[in-house]
């Protein structure tokens, strides 16, 4: 599937089957689990023949209305209020 960046560019997100899928969340999960002050973030991978590669992890990713992280949350089925709401009461059960 192919989205419209803000930039005008087209990108298109791979259809992983399960194997990649399970390779490519257990490293998301393991950058997350090792940087525990990250919340939320977004990282960018590409799949080469070798396996995924890890590109930049952004722990600050852009929330504009047409961003990448915003339209992951719509496409996930999660609303930007639900979105903080969550993230208000992480950052409040920590004190």
């Amino acid at each position: 599937a192919c989205i419209q960046t803000d930039d005008g560019k087209s990108l298109c997100v791979a259809r992983l089957n399960s194997k990649d899928r399970e390779n490519i969340e257990s490293i998301i999960k393991t950058i997350f689990d090792d940087h525990a002050g990250y919340r939320y973030g977004s990282v960018d991978i590409i799949l080469t023949r070798q396996g995924p590669v890890v590109l930049e992890v952004n722990d600050q990713p852009y929330f504009g209305s047409e961003s990448l992280f915003t339209r992951s949350l719509h496409e996930n089925g999660i609303s930007w209020k639900e979105f903080l709401d969550h993230q208000i009461k992480l950052a409040l059960s920590e004190k």
